[in-house]
């Protein structure tokens, strides 16, 4: 940042602190975009991204006396997006029940087909909610085939056959296996329509 800007953006913080709100607009209106752009790079999420957005700019007014108005404002409000990061994913992972049912196991009931039916809808709800909450989510049917090595690690009963696991966390689109496309048969070899 050169001497100019920050001369400038220290003159914005001197008048944020006195209360005044048309410099508080005028720094949102310098760092929303970048903010939001950063925001989206760790959540994937448009809506999310919002959310972060309206929390972070409350907490920079809320603790404008605090600023230390020599420094540039961008490391501060970075600092605030990845505690509010973290706290969203704290927030979505919080619950010991989500992470459990990352694996999902199969009863060794009847002829278990409904059951299967009943654990590939539950694991499609389950993945449609990660992308809901800014995750990503891959399906593992291999794991199946480790089933007694899983249930070893995991310390799950013998009882349950194991279909397939989950694997969840944030989409790196820069990635190169993230840009294979698995081709689909068409619906007609797939289904009977009645």
């Amino acid at each position: 940042m050169d001497s100019s800007a920050l001369h400038s953006e220290k003159e914005l913080l001197i008048r944020l602190q006195n209360d005044d709100y048309l410099a508080f607009e005028k720094i949102y209106a310098i760092h929303k975009e970048k903010m939001g752009a950063h925001v989206f790079r760790l959540l994937k999420s448009w809506d999310l991204v919002d959310d972060i957005l309206q929390e972070l700019f409350i907490r920079f007014w809320n603790n404008r006396n605090t600023i230390a108005v020599e420094k540039p404002v961008a490391p501060y409000l970075h600092r605030i997006v990845a505690n509010l990061v973290n706290d969203h994913i704290r927030y979505i992972t919080r619950d010991r029940k989500l992470a459990e049912e990352t694996w999902h196991h199969m009863p060794s009931t009847g002829d278990n087909v409904r059951i299967a039916g009943d654990i590939g809808m539950y694991a499609q709800t389950f993945l449609l909610s990660l992308t809901a909450n800014g995750l990503a989510g891959v399906p593992q049917t291999i794991l199946g085939f480790f089933a007694d090595t899983i249930r070893e690690h995991l310390n799950i009963s013998s009882e349950y056959k194991m279909m397939f696991g989950i694997s969840f966390g944030f989409e790196d689109v820069e990635a190169r296996e993230n840009s294979v496309k698995m081709d689909r048969s068409p619906i007609a070899e797939n289904v009977i329509f009645h």
